[in-house]
Parts: C-alpha cells; sequence; structure tokens
C-alpha cells in the first residue's frame, strides 16, 4: 500500500523538474505496484502536532507519510528516506535492501496476495 501524499510528492517533484511524462509513469508504477492508496485523514493529522513537537528536524511532509503509518498500523516503511529512521515510529528500508524487502514480502502460499506486511 501506498498513501496519497506520496503519489503527491511524485507529482510535485516532477512537475518542478518539468518532467511531467516522467512523473505520470512513476505514479502509475506505484499506483500499481503498491495499492491501496490510503488517505491522508483527519485522523492523521490529529497526530500531527506531537510528531512535529518531537521531531522538529523533520519535514511536515515526512511526518505526514509517519503519521499516515501509525493511523493504519503500519509498520515497516520502504523508502530512500533514511531520516525517517530516526523517529523510531517505524522501521525503514532502503528499496535497495533487497534481503530486507523480501523477508517483508507475504509468499501467497501463506494466504496473501503477496505485497509487504502492514
Amino acid at each position: 500500500m501506498t498513501s496519497a501524499e506520496v503519489i503527491q510528492e511524485i507529482f510535485h517533484r516532477f512537475s518542478a523538474l518539468r518532467r511531467l511524462s516522467v512523473g505520470a509513469e512513476m505514479a502509475r508504477g506505484t499506483l500499481d505496484l503498491f495499492a491501496p492508496v490510503v488517505p491522508v485523514t483527519h485522523a492523521v493529522m490529529l497526530r500531527m502536532p506531537a510528531l512535529i513537537e518531537r521531531h522538529a528536524d523533520l519535514s511536515a511532509r515526512d511526518l505526514v507519510h509517519i503519521a499516515t503509518c501509525m493511523e493504519e498500523g503500519i509498520h515497516t516503511m520502504i523508502t530512500p528516506d533514511k531520516g525517517l529512521a530516526r523517529t523510531g515510529e517505524v522501521s525503514v528500508f532502503a528499496p535497495d535492501d533487497r534481503e530486507a524487502i523480501s523477508s517483508l514480502v507475504r509468499r501467497p502460499s501463506q494466504g496473501g496476495r503477496g505485497g509487504p506486511d502492514r
């Protein structure tokens, strides 16, 4: 799964670079690979003041990711942003850490449909 904030960040970044077709393709791939997209809700935003007070060194965008994980009961995140690991709120793995990621993926024989565990 992914959040609406992740998809928004992809569009924001590639719009700023004026590489809209690359951003659109990356968003499509992300939507296909990490379905479903969870919303950024009022409950997520209610977590933000405490997170900002505890982690003033992180951006609000980064903390929206953390708050979304907390609200959705997600304990593991795959991201190149190593700073998110400093919060201690979620476990963070780099996208190129194949061994760690393969340990997170449910095998179809385990009753799951595949994909990272919450």
